[in-house]
């Protein structure tokens, strides 16, 4: 009945949290609009409830793979797919990573992303994730080579100076986070 309901729904999207917004998201389904599949990466997934819930449908609806071959992508983008991949790895409710056909090469991309860029305590904890995963018992895809490749990333990331003080201002700081 709208003229254009998908930005109407994206719209409405935007607006809500918790199980609102998961179900607006899921009514995206099949967009070719790329202003919404680079929101589903960087702001859709953050819902009040779990990440797990909308992960998987963020990184295969935003092309999160596709994002993340970008030589030099966006910190919102980084830190999304950081929270995306996160989850997956996580698991939970929904689907996880061993559902996520794309998400060897995607965390390959990111932890080499992230390795790039500056420290930050949100970033460490996306990256051990993901270095953990790799390490543990992944699925047959993920080749020794991404898991070494994602090893040595991680290493280069989580191996900074700078952690210690990062995580003293943390400590201070009044932001429960």
């Amino acid at each position: 009945l709208l003229g254009n309901a998908e930005d109407e729904v994206w719209s409405l999207a935007k607006s809500v949290r918790g199980w609102g917004r998961i179900r607006a998201i899921f009514q995206l389904a099949g967009t070719a609009h790329g202003d919404i599949k680079a929101w589903l990466l960087r702001e859709g997934w953050n819902n009040s409830i779990m990440i797990e819930e909308s992960a998987y449908f963020c990184a295969i609806q935003g092309n999160l793979l596709n994002a993340l071959h970008a030589v030099d992508p966006d910190l919102p983008l980084l830190d999304g797919a950081g929270e995306i991949l996160s989850a997956l790895v996580n698991g939970g409710p929904a689907e996880d990573m061993r559902d996520y056909p794309d998400g060897a090469e995607a965390s390959r991309l990111y932890v080499r992303h992230a390795a790039a860029a500056p420290s930050l305590l949100r970033r460490y904890r996306h990256v051990k994730a993901i270095s953990d995963f790799a390490q543990g018992d992944p699925p047959s895809e993920w080749s020794a080579e991404i898991r070494w490749d994602i090893r040595t990333n991680a290493s280069l990331y989580l191996g900074r100076a700078e952690w210690r003080e990062l995580v003293a201002e943390g400590l201070r700081s009044s932001d429960r986070q």
